[in-house]
């Protein structure tokens, strides 16, 4: 998994880079923690079976 925060100018230029790589290498990629958390946390329920597919209406009030 690849969390790529950017700060600066540098930061920017390199994330580009970052973010192809990791699309080419079929590598989890986020750009915030938060994003990364989910991911982490999706990608442990997909190891342990117990994710479960709903669809989106079934969230709505």
């Amino acid at each position: 998994m690849v969390i790529n925060t950017t700060e600066g100018v540098q930061a920017l230029k390199d994330s580009y880079d970052i973010r192809h790589t990791a699309l080419v290498m079929k590598t989890p990629y986020s750009t915030t923690i938060a994003g990364a958390r989910a991911s982490a946390m999706a990608i442990e329920k997909i190891k342990t079976g117990a994710l479960e597919v709903n669809p989106l209406q079934s969230y709505s009030n």
